[in-house]
Formats: C-alpha cells, structure tokens, sequence
C-alpha cells in the first residue's frame, strides 16, 4: 500500500515536473515572439519610399519646368530623368520592403497568438480540467 502511494506520488510530481517545463518552454518562446514581433518594425522602408517618391516628383518638376521654358532649342539638365529613373526604383524597393515586413509581422502575430492559445490550454488542463475532444483551427 505504501509503495502505491509513493508510486502515486512519483507520478504527480513528475506530471507536475513535466507541466512545469512545459509552461516554462511556452513563456519562453512567448517572450521570444513578442521581442521578434516588436523588433520587426522599421522606419527605413517608409524614408526609402519617401525619398524614393520625393526625386520622382522632383525630376518629373524639373523636366516640366524646363521643358516649357524650351521654344526652339533647350539646353536642359541631364540628371531629370535620372532622378524620376532611380526615385521609382527606390520608391518600389521601399513598397516591396513594407509589403515583406507586413507579411513578417503577420506570421509573428499568429505565432505570438498560437503560444498565448497553448499557454491558456496548459493553465486549464493544470487546474484539473479535462481537455477538449473537440478542437477547432481557425489556420486555413
């Protein structure tokens, strides 16, 4: 009967150990996903699509300018269409830029909500509840 009873109590805290580790794992790689969540955002795409818009619109202003002042000969600058030429590429490296870290930010959102869903599963099953048989995905 003793030895039941010490069996008994092997088992619960080793049930308890392996709760313990998994609920540290989980606060841990929930820390994580916050950190990577929070250091994923940046200014630099929106400074490289403004100065990117900012020389499209200032060669396109300088050529148009130039170009009605211009009746019979025009001695225009060159760097006009250089500058519309590398403002778009720059404008569009900027989009493509956001376009990567909004996709970025949406795979760590979901992350940072599957550790919270696990957290709060391992709080109900630790306080005695019994799992669910019936379980949901909301991932398509």
């Amino acid at each position: 009967m003793l030895s039941a009873e010490a069996d008994a109590a092997a088992d619960a805290a080793l049930a308890n150990s392996a709760f313990e580790q998994r609920a540290a794992y989980l606060r841990t790689s929930l820390a994580q996903a916050v950190r990577a969540e929070r250091d994923a955002r940046s200014v630099f795409p929106w400074i490289m699509l403004g100065v990117g818009i900012t020389a499209v619109v200032t060669g396109v202003a300088i050529g148009v300018v130039t170009a009605s002042g211009c009746e019979d000969s025009c001695h225009e600058p060159g760097w006009p269409p250089f500058a519309v030429i590398g403002g778009a590429a720059l404008a569009a490296g900027g989009t493509l830029w956001l376009l990567i870290l909004e996709r970025d930010e949406a795979e760590l959102a979901y992350r940072r909500r599957q550790l919270e869903e696990a957290i709060r599963r391992e709080q109900w099953e630790r306080a005695g509840h019994p799992r669910s048989a019936l379980s949901f995905s909301t991932r398509f």
